[in-house]
């Protein structure tokens, strides 16, 4: 109730940034640029912008203009306080090093490091400056790291004091962590991101067919969180029978959260009650109860949830969307309706883990004409990244419907009718005023019209013409924060012909992944994941005027991760932004070696700090 009365107070508040130029140089090109400088940046306020508890009816003056650079908290590889711990570094479940390594080899007694961070939070706690960061790190084994800061009362600005691996061994590990958010309640949100394929990996007779069928090496690397030291973890040494027998798919594949105290412990927990996809992330409305899960990939869908007691993920009840499309023109219009998969908590789940896809579901093959025998349901549903399995004709067995929900809820899903086309489906944040906005990645695939290979065996809900270059929607809530309508709110577009460096144009956004909303404020933040601008950048789009102001440009190689804005933590406002995996990519290894460069290390830092109240 409390972020929906600050979006109320706010509505009025107007802010902005000052325009970023792209890069032009190579100087530019290779580390962050922003503002009007390249390493300044402006945040301009309007008349009645404040934060504070103070300033919540504009009554607080604030400085119109604030000028920011961006300030770093950390690095990969970095070590911070004294505390031995290495930030980044990839552990096994007993705390000890996994190697590097790829599916030809083990480069043994090479310690593995992630540039892979993604979203970070922070978290207040007590009255003494104490603020708590945890940040994740994409891949699998996925890591979590807890950074205890100070703040100082003066300048705001964050201090490092002392970091700690958040160990989710009691889980089976973490996997894919992708983006996130924070609780209303003030916990740290996250995400498993590209679930592995149970069905797939059940049905393979080795490592060749478990790839063809939407198997991913995720899962073989992921066995090197067992014991980093035993070889027979990594996937060039590994057998297939050992594969069968120890990888347990049904543990991955969830949101997540953790919960820091003031005297710097925690609790983590995944909530199996909110089902299993490929989760970008899990967003909860001001209400402490509907939570969103964008589900990342292909042929993926829109999950809600509506938890059984305010402030606790570990029950309630979960819905699949069914969109029904209205317009198709620019970016599409759809009306929204849900349809429930039941309720269930964590306890119910947890004893279905150790399953196989054969103890949750009959298939059969469908006919030559797409058909499915009686009783069986067709549908294209299925996980895993960038494979693309076809069409399925299944049934639930009986008895199994509560683990089926939330095991493979998308395929329960679109079995009951549930819209299961949309093409990388990322990002989501709510406005506080009455609008939901998530990202779509790109346009292509199932929310094609009667695509031949990705509508196969589906009910071809969304019937778009192509953008690659993708599209942010917006979504409109009732009284009970339920979706019931959406349209695109800002597509990108093809560059001009003459821009031999772009295939999207540099003056807008391309392949949109993480989106925060500045609370009070009219900014939607926008970060893209891209290959068609030459610098991915992070963008403030005005929902009000439709204006698109360039914030930062990573460098070569980057994507923008986890930009959020934390309005008011003791007065001080923090726009978050992470730069993952810099310099990524064969094309790009000799930019990094310039001597501006930033080199391949990921970073997380704030733009900042602004007062706020």
């Amino acid at each position: 109730a409390a972020a929906a009365a600050v979006g109320g107070a706010l509505a009025a508040c107007r802010a902005g940034f000052a325009h970023t130029e792209p890069p032009q140089t190579m100087a530019e090109r290779t580390r962050l640029k922003q503002g009007f400088d390249g390493s300044f940046q402006l945040l301009s306020l309007g008349e009645g912008c404040a934060w504070g508890p103070d300033g919540a009816d504009g009554a607080a003056p604030l400085p119109q203009y604030q000028p920011a650079r961006y300030v770093e908290i950390g690095q990969t590889g970095s070590t911070l306080g004294g505390s031995g711990a290495t930030f980044g570094a990839v552990l096994d479940r007993a705390g000890n090093p996994t190697f590097e390594h790829d599916l030809e080899g083990v480069r043994e007694g090479v310690a593995r490091l992630s540039s892979t961070m993604d979203f970070t939070s922070l978290m207040p706690r007590g009255d003494e400056g104490l603020v708590f960061a945890v940040s994740h790190f994409e891949q699998a084994p996925g890591e979590m790291y807890l950074t205890r800061l100070v703040q100082d009362d003066v300048s705001g600005s964050l201090s490092p004091e002392f970091i700690t691996r958040v160990d989710w061994s009691e889980w089976g590990g973490l996997w894919v962590p992708c983006a996130g958010s924070m609780s209303p309640w003030n916990t740290h949100l996250g995400s498993e991101e590209y679930e592995p394929d149970a069905r797939a990996q059940e049905e393979a007779a080795s490592f060749e067919e478990y790839f063809a069928l939407g198997g991913d090496d995720s899962a073989l690397s992921m066995l090197t969180y067992l014991d980093g030291s035993d070889l027979r973890n990594y996937p060039s040494n590994m057998d297939w029978a050992y594969f069968q027998d120890t990888f347990k798919p049904y543990y991955y594949g969830y949101p997540t959260e953790v919960a820091v105290s003031e005297d710097g412990t925690y609790s983590v927990a995944k909530h199996y009650a909110m089902g299993r996809t490929s989760v970008e992330l899990p967003y909860v409305m001001p209400d402490s109860r509907t939570a969103y899960i964008t589900d990342d990939g292909v042929n993926k869908m829109l999950l809600m949830f509506k938890a059984d007691t305010p402030g606790d993920l570990s029950s309630g009840e979960l819905f699949a969307s069914k969109f029904t499309q209205l317009s198709a023109e620019d970016g599409g219009s759809f009306s929204v309706e849900w349809i429930s998969l039941g309720s269930a908590s964590t306890d119910d789940v947890r004893p279905f883990l150790d399953s196989k896809f054969s103890d949750l579901f009959d298939t059969a093959a469908p006919t030559p004409e797409g058909a499915c025998p009686e009783g069986f349901t067709g549908i294209h549903a299925r996980a895993g990244h960038g494979h693309e399995g076809g069409q399925e004709c299944l049934r639930v067995k009986p008895g199994m419907e509560v683990p089926a929900s939330r095991l493979e809820p998308r395929r329960v899903g679109a079995m009951l009718g549930a819209t299961s086309e949309w093409d990388k489906m990322e990002g989501v944040t709510f406005d506080g005023r009455g609008t939901l906005y998530v990202a779509m990645s790109k346009v292509a695939k199932g929310m094609l019209d009667a695509d031949p290979e990705f509508d196969a065996g589906g009910p071809n809900h969304v019937r778009l013409p192509e953008n690659k270059c993708g599209c942010v929607y917006g979504m409109a809530v009732d009284d009970s924060y339920t979706v019931v309508s959406a349209e695109a709110a800002i597509c990108g577009r093809a560059a001009p012909e003459d821009d031999e460096e772009n295939d999207c144009d540099i003056d807008g956004i391309s392949n949109p992944d993480n989106v925060a909303f500045m609370a009070g404020t009219q900014n939607l933040l926008i970060g893209e994941d891209t290959h068609y601008h030459l610098n991915a950048f992070l963008w403030a789009y005005d929902t009000v005027t439709g204006e698109l102001t360039r914030v930062q440009a990573m460098p070569l190689g980057a994507e923008v991760s986890g930009p959020y804005w934390h309005p008011e933590i003791n007065c001080w406002g923090y726009l978050m932004s992470v730069i993952q995996h810099p310099f990524r990519g064969e094309e790009f290894q000799e930019a990094m070696l310039y001597p501006s460069s930033m080199g391949p290390a990921a970073r997380v830092g704030y733009l900042g700090p602004f007062r706020t109240c």
